[in-house]
């Protein structure tokens, strides 16, 4: 019982539902997100391929913007923890990246209905072998984020340990964390590719490629050194360097 507690409040918590603790931010998000579900439904309806496409990539600039410039010196982390304390200011970091996860998956769903190929559902034994590696590729990722998250805890999914600049959990040494250095960022991602092979989109192939390079770049160039100052040698020889 116990466990699966745990398990739905991580799933629901790496949606940006967070049931555990319930705010007045935390409620507002609630407020926002079946507004943006709402406003999604209807742009579905009345929006191009191309728009879309725009859409999710503005969408995709300011995430990486907002992201890359978070945890450096006189970053966004930093001038909130300054301003509203560690508490208060991780949760109002919490509330936006939260939202941003909430619209990355909104536009990449909207990306997907409006760039899916022509006359998919007419091209027979393709599309059957499609939606099967499609299929197994987005249980496969999402079985890995799941276990992944609740290994390391939402907090740290939500880059608490890089906002406070120090550790709030350990070096994880098993599950998937036993062989893959981040799985999240690697073969965690296949679900995304399932999810476009299985509605036919090439674009929606193209924007899970970059999304991964974006995010290796940032763990990489952000979370790895902050890994490596606080755990040194017992991260290095104890984790796979893939």
């Amino acid at each position: 019982m116990a466990f699966m507690k745990k398990l739905l409040l991580t799933i629901l918590a790496m949606g940006g539902i967070f049931v555990d603790k319930l705010t007045p931010l935390r409620m507002i998000s609630y407020f926002v997100f079946t507004l943006l579900i709402i406003l999604y439904g209807r742009l579905g309806n009345i929006i191009s391929g191309q728009a879309a496409i725009m859409i999710f990539f503005i969408n995709f600039m300011i995430r990486y913007l907002f992201l890359f410039n978070s945890f450096k010196i006189n970053g966004i982390a930093e001038r909130m923890k300054n301003k509203f304390g560690e508490i208060k200011g991780f949760e109002y970091y919490q509330f936006i990246t939260a939202l941003m996860f909430f619209l990355s998956a909104l536009n990449f769903t909207l990306l997907l209905n409006k760039t899916s190929l022509y006359n998919f559902e007419q091209i027979g034994n393709l599309k059957f072998i499609l939606t099967v590696l499609g299929g197994i590729g987005i249980i496969g990722g999402f079985l890995i984020n799941i276990w992944s998250a609740m290994l390391i805890g939402i907090d740290v999914y939500y880059y608490k340990d890089l906002f406070l600049g120090r550790p709030v959990c350990g070096i994880i040494k098993k599950g998937p964390y036993k062989y893959l250095s981040n799985p999240m960022y690697g073969i965690g991602q296949i679900n995304g590719y399932g999810t476009a092979l299985m509605c036919g989109s090439v674009t929606g192939i193209i924007v899970i490629v970059m999304n991964q390079i974006m995010m290796f770049l940032f763990f990489y160039n952000v979370e790895k050194p902050h890994i490596i100052k606080y755990f040194k040698d017992n991260y290095l020889l104890s984790r796979p360097q893939v």
